[in-house]
């Protein structure tokens, strides 16, 4: 292999998920010698949380694709899905301010994913502090954020009549 063509992959992989994951990090891994990464960093995000209805898996899956496709028009991060449950995040990246905008937009996103689901979901969403990086667990590396008091967004979801919302504003 020309020694110039591992340079441009190295150069697609950063400038893929650079601005996800520290560049530094991402060398590393390209080399093949991964290190323990920086530490999380607590940043700023607003979040949207929906649990649809899973009365059949079949139900779920269709519901779940409403929600990825309604919340992905409004620009935020998917960060996970666990069974019936989905959570988008906005803000947070490395090298961006926090927008206060997020708070009309995750609103929006509620709002969008009731207009859209009606009595088959229910959505928490809000704003947090929380740690955003890094959960390096050898051999499992994981990117991802830790909302604090997030049992507590879990239950409130949880215990909503579907077709609700509710607005959290955590620490």
């Amino acid at each position: 292999m020309w020694p110039f063509r591992k340079r441009t992959r190295q150069q697609e992989v950063i400038d893929l998920f650079g601005k996800y994951i520290d560049k530094d990090a991402l060398k590393r891994l390209e080399r093949g010698t991964p290190s323990d990464p920086a530490p999380p960093t607590k940043r700023r995000i607003a979040f949207v949380i929906v649990l649809v209805r899973d009365d059949t898996a079949e139900e779920t899956q269709r519901h779940l694709g409403q929600v990825l496709t309604t919340l992905h028009e409004f620009g935020g991060r998917f960060e996970t899905v666990l069974s019936s449950m989905a959570m988008f995040v906005f803000g947070g990246l490395p090298d961006a301010e926090y927008d206060t905008a997020y708070t009309q937009t995750v609103s929006d996103c509620a709002r969008a994913v009731l207009g859209e689901l009606g009595p088959n979901a229910n959505v928490v969403y809000g704003q947090a502090t929380c740690l955003e990086g890094g959960l390096w667990t050898q051999p499992y590396p994981l990117f991802c954020v830790t909302i604090p008091e997030f049992g507590k967004v879990i239950s409130a979801l949880v215990s909503l009549e579907f077709g609700s919302s509710l607005n959290m504003e955590l620490p």
